[in-house]
């Protein structure tokens, strides 16, 4: 019962992220003290990185080896030492130009911009909340596209994703994360990632487990995917699971437990995925194991099973939305 959680709001969850500028404020400070602060903590917080790949028995200076040398901010140090010197993250309402909320210590994402999001090919999901960080109380815009980011429309990226999504479907109707990944690539938007890379090693299984001949059983009575709509004609069978095939669900329930699991580790790992690795873990999960229980045990049919999995997935689109305009 594979449901696919990301399609579009997954799409821009990683890839598009906020535009919204945000700025240090601290009352009663003026611009000059932001910019002595912000000098101060960010020397503080930066250090060299020394990358080579030699070859050369750890000696770098006599040979010729590949060698850059790089200077990154400790994200973390940097935001504890403006913090310490009264400095709170603050979003500018753009219609009022105003502050319009503060960014707490725990956040887990940026506001969503109607309009524009911010794009860089091949970063993490993370890559933009600790980076902006490091560019508030500059010229925002400028600090961003120096770190390789840039602004895209919003209607741009949805009509990529769809057209993407719909040209790597496999038979079954499920995405091919690499085809999606290359078309998206042609458009201009490159999404390798150790990220990506993992979302499409759980899909794999996840596409495998549908096309196994041995699940025939269970995917001929609820379909792979679903988006909350099934045809009618699941929720129209009132048969319940047969005893021969008792065995085989009670393997399929487990695999798509276990994928489940894979899901919310991996989204776990990341601040920005926070609260969707929570909604998962406290919706989805429990509800949809109860919901196969009670098929296994006989105490539904297949008709409800199939209500009740539409009913789950909605539920969880509508929290994951709530959650994302917080």
């Amino acid at each position: 019962m594979k449901i696919l959680f990301f399609i579009f709001i997954f799409f821009i969850q990683i890839t598009g992220c906020s535009y919204q500028p945000p700025v240090w404020t601290k009352q009663g400070a003026t611009q000059n003290d932001l910019a002595a602060d912000r000098y101060e903590c960010l020397k503080n917080s930066q250090k060299r990185v020394v990358d080579s790949s030699a070859g050369c028995d750890g000696v770098i200076v006599s040979c010729n080896s590949k060698y850059s040398s790089d200077v990154v901010t400790d994200k973390t140090i940097f935001e504890a030492c403006m913090n310490a010197k009264g400095w709170n993250l603050t979003f500018i309402n753009t219609e009022d130009n105003r502050p319009k909320q503060s960014l707490p210590q725990t956040s887990s994402g940026p506001p969503r911009s109607p309009n524009k999001f911010m794009f860089r090919s091949k970063s993490e999901p993370d890559d933009f909340i600790n980076e902006r960080l490091l560019c508030a109380g500059s010229n925002f815009e400028i600090c961003m596209q120096n770190r390789g980011w840039r602004v895209v429309a919003k209607s741009d990226m949805d009509a990529n994703a769809e057209e993407c999504s719909r040209s790597s479907k496999s038979e079954s109707g499920q995405r091919i994360e690499s085809l999606f990944k290359k078309c998206m690539l042609s458009k201009g938007f490159d999404l390798n990632s150790k990220y990506m890379n993992e979302l499409e090693k759980i899909s794999d299984k996840a596409r495998a487990r549908c096309n196994n001949p041995e699940f025939n059983f269970y995917y001929s009575k609820t379909p792979c995917l679903t988006n909350g709509k099934m045809d009618f004609k699941y929720y129209a069978d009132d048969s319940k699971l047969n005893e021969k095939d008792k065995s085989n669900f009670v393997k399929v329930a487990a695999s798509i437990n276990d994928e489940l699991n894979e899901r919310i580790a991996l989204d776990r790992q990341y601040v920005t995925f926070k609260k969707r690795s929570n909604l998962m873990e406290k919706i989805l999960l429990p509800k949809l194991n109860d919901n196969l229980r009670d098929l296994l045990i006989r105490k539904i049919n297949w008709g409800q099973f199939n209500r009740r999995r539409d009913e789950i997935f909605s539920e969880y689109l509508t929290e994951l939305k709530n959650n994302s305009t917080d």
